[in-house]
């Protein structure tokens, strides 16, 4: 009978991604001769780790690497065919416990602010694993949506919104760790402009109807008053609609200003 021994390698814990590293066996007689017969290695897992015969010494010891393919366990085996005077033999085995690896840092590579009203578009990269990056957000006033490299930030108020970049694990890797950012929603900005002519040499008397609306719309409705020349020039009824009623009084100087104070999103003009 014959036995193989194991020259170099021992069971161990491995990480997915380590190096390859060597492995060594010879076969030997009960004396503790070598029977310099030639030894094959396998792997009960190739899809944990694959062993690859390197060179054969001198002395009968043959080597071999083994390559980590995957998380699990495998086991490594030498195996002698045996000739006419020995019999076959197969090794104890070296048993490889493969853990998942941790991914690669997750970046989130866009602009930390946005106004109010406007979209932000979100960039992300980073992790290792087979998984699609996800976003999400954990705290203020918006929406985040998107899978993989982009996402979108939709605010739905003023605030600070904190976007989530996150990325699964899969047979190979653990999950990553969670990378955020913090983007501030600013108020947005509205123009107060008249949309009525006004008249080029008015009489005592004399009236018109002023027009004037916000960039915004109609849900931003401005109020109007007379800044100068009220009540001695002219006088001004605002209708709450957009228009006025103005009335001129005496020959001078009549300054009309139109204003809408805003709210919580959007600031006063």
């Amino acid at each position: 009978p014959q036995t193989i021994v194991w020259d170099t390698g021992s069971s161990a814990s491995k990480t997915y991604g380590d190096v390859a590293f060597a492995i060594a066996g010879h076969a030997e007689d009960l004396s503790a001769t070598a029977t310099n017969l030639p030894i094959t290695f396998a792997s009960s897992d190739e899809s944990v780790c694959t062993v690859a015969v390197a060179e054969l010494p001198s002395s009968g010891v043959y080597y071999a690497t083994v390559t980590i393919t995957g998380a699990g366990t495998c086991n490594v085996t030498a195996t002698q065919a045996g000739d006419d005077d020995y019999a076959p033999t197969t090794s104890t085995a070296l048993t490889y416990t493969v853990a998942r690896a941790a991914q690669a840092s997750l970046s989130i590579d866009s602009a930390s602010s946005v106004t109010f009203g406007n979209s932000l578009a979100l960039v992300g990269t980073g992790g290792s694993s087979t998984s699609a990056l996800t976003w999400g957000t954990t705290s203020g006033p918006c929406t985040v949506s998107g899978t993989g490299t982009t996402g979108a930030l939709a605010p739905t108020g003023v605030g600070n919104c904190v976007v989530t970049l996150d990325r699964a694990g899969d047979n190979d890797y653990l999950d990553a760790t969670q990378t955020t950012q913090t983007v501030t929603i600013g108020k947005r900005s509205q123009s107060i402009t008249f949309t009525s002519s006004v008249p080029l040499a008015p009489d005592a008397g004399n009236s018109y109807n002023a027009e004037f609306a916000s960039s915004l719309g109609s849900s931003y409705i401005p109020s109007l008053q007379v800044t100068s020349g009220d009540g001695t020039v002219c006088s001004a009824t605002d209708n709450a609609d957009g228009t006025a009623a103005i009335t001129f009084i005496a020959s001078g100087t009549c300054t009309l200003t139109a204003s809408q104070s805003g709210d919580s999103t959007t600031n006063a003009a």
